[in-house]
This record gives C-alpha cells, structure tokens and sequence, in this order.
C-alpha cells in the first residue's frame, strides 16, 4: 500500500514537472515570436503588435529587420503612420545592407502618402518607378503648374513612363472654370451660366421655365389676374435666383468631377502593394 502511493505521488510530480516544462516553452521568444507572425498573417495587427513587444522586451530589444518591418506595418495598417514611419527609418538609417532597404523605402513612402504628407515626400529622392509614383502623386498635390517631359527621365520602366507621361499631359488640360462668371452669365440670360460648364439641357429647361412662368406672370397682371400673377411671378423671381446660385454650385462641381475623374485614372496606375 506504501509502495503504491509512493509511486502515484512519483507519477504526479513527473507529470507536473513535464507540464510546467511544457507551459514555460510557450513563453520562450522563440515560439513568442512565430505566434506573433502567425497573428500579422491573419491580420490581427493590434495583437501581433502585443507579441512582437513581447519578443523585443524579453531579448532585451535585440535588432531585428524582420520584427521591426512587421511591426511598422502593423502600425500602418492600424493608420498609427508616424509610428509606422519612425520604424521604416529606422531600418533605412541602420541597416544599408539589410534585406528590407527596399521594402523600407517603399513601405515608408507608402506611410508618407497615407498620411498625406506631401510636402515631406516632394522634398525625397525616389530610387525605384514605384516610388516615384507617390513622388509625382505628391506634386500633382501640391501644385497646378505642369511638368516638364525631363522630370519623369528617371522612370526606367517604358511602359510606366508611357502611361504616367500621358496622364500629366492630360492633367495640363484641365482647366478650372469660374463659379462667379458662370453666375453673372446667369444673371444676364437664364441658362447661360449652364451652357458655360456644358449643361446644355439643364439651361433649355431654366431658359424655357423661367421665361415662361414671367410671361405667364406679366399675362396674368395685364388680365387683373392678380393672385395668379404673384404666384407665377414669386416662382419666375425665385427660379431665376436659383439658376444663378445653380450655376455656381455646377461649375464648382465641374471643376471638382474633372479632378476626379483623372485622379481615378492616376489610381489606376498605381504599384501593388505587395510587403
């Protein structure tokens, strides 16, 4: 009887002993880190952010590309961008020989454009086509003077070139019509405003309304038809007004659609993001 509880305590303690073995390998850096890698795959960014400090603190925050990179991409896609790009640099200015130099510099352009930081990225130097995207994305930002042919010789890329190229000489072509002018040309005929930004329909039908409800307005006042003739002329009055302040609001709108439309064109062109 001695011996039989003997060895069930002997068996215990093994068992316990094999048990806490086994939960202390969970805690090991090792295993810490590639929970955390398993984490950024299936883009649960904030925990995998919770790993990566783990596996930094408990090896005393030993340098390593590829926990710093993931870790500034998780920051990324949480849209922490300055932390993201204080990470980037950071592999950029330490590591000239480092496997990420690239993804760095791309991923950290990337940030820059993200967080609409145009001026910092018009002030880089792009060393790749697709970094130059996001410099050529910037200036188009920031300025509405065009760009000369000799400013996008640094494209190695024929295809890229052609296509980039022919989007800024598009771009030159887009020219912003006055909000205010299309309002005095309102004021002056009904429609007219309309006409001025391409709506030509939109004008025919406040032309013919406004016209319209005045003269029905100026015959109904001729015949003593007084109420008919302030109901119809209160809507010619108030029609006309608002084909005045119409017209400003549509030419605003023209101009915006034309931006538009060309910045889904540039969007098109744009490198695949791919880390």
């Amino acid at each position: 009887m001695f011996a039989i509880r003997n060895f069930s305590i002997f068996i215990i303690c093994i068992c316990t002993v094999s048990y806490c073995n086994s939960f202390d390998d969970q805690f090991t850096p090792k295993r810490i880190k590639k929970f955390a890698d398993y984490l950024f795959v299936e883009k649960d960014y904030e925990r995998a952010l919770y790993e990566y400090e783990r596996f930094l603190f408990l090896t005393n925050n030993t340098y390593d590309d590829t926990i710093i990179f993931n870790t500034g991409l998780c920051f990324q896609y949480l849209e922490r961008y300055e932390l993201a790009i204080e990470l980037f640099k950071n592999i950029i200015s330490q590591s000239a020989d480092s496997t990420y130099l690239k993804k760095a510099a791309f991923a950290l352009y990337h940030s820059y454009y993200l967080n609409k930081q145009w001026h910092t990225i018009v002030e880089m130097m792009p060393s790749t086509d697709s970094e130059f995207y996001y410099y050529y994305y910037a200036h188009t930002m920031l300025m509405e003077k065009p760009l000369e042919r000799k400013f996008f010789d640094i494209i190695t890329d024929t295809v890229f070139l052609n296509a980039i190229w022919s989007l800024e000489q598009e771009r030159q072509k887009i020219i912003d019509k006055s909000p205010i002018f299309a309002s005095v040309l309102s004021a002056t005929l009904p429609g007219l405003g309309k006409v001025y930004y391409g709506r030509n329909g939109d004008a025919l039908f406040a032309f013919a309304t406004i016209i319209g409800s005045g003269l029905l307005s100026y015959q109904a006042l001729k015949e003593n038809r007084y109420l008919l003739g302030a109901i119809s002329g209160f809507a010619s009055v108030t029609l006309y007004m608002g084909s005045i302040y119409g017209s400003y609001l549509g030419v605003k709108w023209f101009n915006k659609q034309q931006k538009l439309h060309w910045q889904i064109k540039l969007d098109s062109i744009k490198p695949s993001i791919s880390f």
